[in-house]
């Protein structure tokens, strides 16, 4: 069994059905996760908001993960756990485990649906920075951002910076949606912001 887990790769150890590991052909897995995974998605949803972690929050917890590991390469749970919290989201009771299976979840979608290139993870409504960082500052109870002329923020974050802050549009989630059938929990920012 060693050698069909770790030489021929032959054996894959995963959950599918309950939060129980199984042992499969690594030939069966494919269909077997996509059998199981709508079912396991919902009941991980349902998990974490019974959790407290809300739907907003879970969407930027994967956001997170995926931005942690696509810069720090592989990561342990303990690692992530603490990305995620540091960003202010609940990782207490069994938040962790579940965001860490949502973020798996899209990574596996990405990976057998869709193609090469980005996918933008985001909602339906792109908007500047100029539009919905102020509205998340009043959202926050926090000072309206301050604004600064182009050449300060340049010497602060540098031309892509300031292009970022000033120019730069929301992305568009067309690809994800189409090739991965995937949706946001909120079609707006805005709706997402009250949320959280």
């Amino acid at each position: 069994m060693d050698r069909a887990l770790t030489v021929e790769r032959s054996l894959v150890v995963a959950w599918l059905c309950r939060g129980t590991l199984h042992l499969v052909p690594r030939e069966d897995y494919p269909w077997l996760l996509g059998l199981t995974a709508p079912l396991q998605a919902a009941r991980s949803r349902r998990r974490l908001g019974q959790e407290r972690v809300s739907a907003g929050d879970a969407e930027r917890a994967v956001a997170i993960i995926d931005r942690a590991l696509a810069a720090e390469g592989p990561l342990g749970r303990s690692e992530l756990a603490a990305r995620i919290a540091a960003h202010g989201i609940r990782i207490e009771g069994q938040a962790t485990p579940l965001l860490l299976n949502l973020a798996a979840e899209a990574t596996v979608a990405a990976i057998e649906r869709g193609h090469r290139g980005v996918y933008n993870v985001v909602d339906d409504d792109p908007a500047p920075v100029a539009e919905w960082l102020p509205a998340m500052a009043q959202e926050l109870g926090a000072k309206k951002p301050m604004r600064v002329p182009r050449f300060v923020g340049r010497l602060f974050a540098g031309e892509a910076g300031v292009v970022a802050m000033t120019d730069a549009r929301g992305a568009s989630n067309a690809k994800a949606k189409r090739e991965l059938r995937w949706r946001p929990a909120h079609p707006s920012w805005r709706q997402g912001f009250a949320a959280a």
